[in-house]
């Protein structure tokens, strides 16, 4: 089958988001062109229920464009004003983009072709700021493996710098008792320069992180204004010790990033471990989720 994936493709004024799954219905484009609209369920499992993360997109450009399935429309704050918000303008065809390998999702042409493409043209006081907007770019640098621990369907992120010629890839993998593999790639992307040869063999870091998921349905039994949540889940999610490792030949052994832990100056990180100066190992401080991470209070396991 498909391997869910979601990439970002951040190129000099323009962010790209490039999905590999079923794509957009005409109720989903419908959802987009209201306000306090979702087709998503209710069900256990789904995030997002009122709109809010497609409105959140008009933070950083005045015409986000989605193309999915035929679907070819632009939303248009210049030229509508606030009603762009919501009022689609039909537009002619699919996004071109230097980035785009034949539909395929940028960097990793094993992967399967990209159904849904939407672009996201930055604003003129973002671009000022320089490639990718600036500090928006390195935003994209603080997302973690651990983002998709608790998703249900999304098994992989891509991160593409398309000017810095780096691509970072997070992904998920289920492995038996209830045991997870989280894995972060970076790897540098083919530099095509006249009187240069393409070198085909590029550096790849690549390391894993392995946790031990403990899952429990309940009935919440405090009511929540105008929701209704039949039954919810409470997961716990352990680093196991021997969670880095070098995977694959000819890839480098990389540090992996995990969420910030204090104190983490008086202490050697490595991987997900602390080692202070007795040789004591033990995890990092690990954030809280609501499937995404909210903060840390001091447990060095995983809340969900």
């Amino acid at each position: 089958g498909v391997l869910p994936s979601l990439e970002f493709v951040i190129e000099p004024g323009t962010i790209m988001v490039l999905n590999n799954e079923v794509g957009f219905s005409e109720s989903n484009l419908r959802a987009l062109c209201d306000v306090g609209r979702s087709t998503k369920s209710a069900a256990l499992g789904y995030i997002g229920q009122k709109g809010i993360g497609w409105k959140s997109v008009f933070r950083i450009t005045e015409t986000p464009s989605v193309h999915s399935r035929g679907f070819h429309v632009e939303f248009d704050l210049r030229t509508h004003k606030d009603l762009g918000y919501i009022l689609p303008t039909w537009k002619p065809s699919s996004p071109g983009s230097s980035s785009e390998i034949n539909g395929a999702l940028v960097g990793d042409t094993a992967a399967p072709r990209a159904t849904t493409h939407i672009v996201l043209p930055l604003r003129a006081e973002m671009r000022a700021r320089g490639a990718g907007g600036g500090g928006l770019a390195a935003r994209f640098d603080d997302l973690q493996p651990l983002l998709l621990l608790f998703l249900q369907r999304l098994q992989r992120i891509a991160v593409t710098h398309v000017a810095q010629g780096v691509q970072h890839v997070m992904s998920k993998h289920m492995h038996a008792h209830s045991v997870v593999e989280l894995r972060r790639t970076r790897k540098l992307l083919p530099q095509e320069k006249k009187g240069a040869p393409t070198n085909s063999s590029h550096q790849v870091i690549q390391t894993s992180e392995h946790w031990l998921v403990s899952r429990m349905r309940v009935r919440p039994t405090l009511p929540r204004l105008n929701v209704v949540v039949p039954e919810t889940e409470i997961c716990l999610a352990f680093l196991l010790e021997d969670s880095a490792r070098e995977r694959g030949p000819g890839t480098k052994q990389g540090q992996l990033k995990g969420s910030p832990a204090q104190g983490a100056d008086k202490h050697t990180v490595q991987s997900g471990w602390l080692e202070d100066g007795a040789q004591m190992m033990r995890p990092r401080p690990q954030p809280v989720f609501a499937f995404l991470p909210l903060r840390s209070y001091g447990l060095r396991f995983v809340l969900q």
